[in-house]
């Protein structure tokens, strides 16, 4: 490994997991141990392009649609510019299935919230941080925009999510740039929240991660998120688990 890793999924079919390497937008099985394995899934190679920490960042596999999904973190760089501090524009992402040969089969554009950050910045970030598939061929979408004030205290993470349907949405071309009138999947606001740093405020998450936890006895499914703290950097950011109850 190595490679700046992100987004991981478990492969039940071989008792293995993939997992997606941002440095270089590969996505790769590894045994349990943490050996790899050989194999991976055939990422076309527009993604390659990606803009350095901007790569693939999510990884989702469900065994009831038996299709893996990823996007990249923000805009590719033929379909647009990404949000930036003072740039106020919506990302245009590609969504990407896979089969279980490995294989891309279909890809959707998902649209992401306008950025809100309208003011310098000491490090930013907006994108799609993490996927996860539902058993019903919806996905469920993270958005994440994360601001670090030039002074540290001010600074913010805003996390909302978002239900799209594969089912009902239309599939595009891999030839074609994405544009405003690109037939962008239609989104359902399932969560949202901030977490902030401030000098009596300090819950700042910078949430990455979240995966399907157990379904409640009455009928309701947790969906279970962790957050990058960059190893509790400086003594200041701390590891945070949040949980959602939803259904559907």
């Amino acid at each position: 490994m190595g490679a700046d890793e992100e987004g991981i999924c478990f492969y039940p079919n071989r008792n293995s997991v993939f997992i997606a390497h941002e440095a270089d937008n590969s996505i790769c099985e590894y045994n349990l141990s943490g050996n790899f394995i050989g194999t991976q899934l055939f990422v076309p190679s527009y993604f390659r392009s990606a803009s350095t920490n901007y790569g693939l960042e999510s990884l989702t596999y469900n065994p009831k649609t038996h299709l893996f999904w990823t996007t990249t973190e923000s805009t590719l760089k033929s379909d647009g510019k990404q949000a930036a501090p003072m740039l106020l524009i919506e990302n245009r992402l590609r969504l990407q299935a896979f089969d279980e040969n490995f294989n891309p089969i279909a890809q959707y554009a998902y649209k992401m919230d306008k950025s809100t950050v309208n003011k310098p910045a000491r490090n930013y970030a907006m994108g799609v941080s993490d996927i996860v598939a539902l058993d019903n061929g919806m996905l469920l979408i993270m958005e994440r925009e994360l601001y670090v004030a030039p002074l540290i205290f001010g600074s913010f993470v805003k996390n909302k999510i978002y239900c799209v349907d594969t089912n009902s949405s239309q599939e595009i071309s891999t030839n074609s740039s994405l544009i405003d009138t690109s037939p962008y999947m239609k989104k359902q606001l399932l969560a949202e929240w901030k977490t902030s740093l401030t000098l009596f405020h300090q819950d700042f998450a910078n949430y990455e991660g979240m995966c399907l936890g157990p379904k409640l006895h009455n009928g309701t499914q947790v969906l279970v998120l962790c957050a990058d703290s960059q190893n509790q950097y400086r003594g200041i950011l701390r590891d945070w688990f949040r949980t959602i109850v939803f259904r559907y």
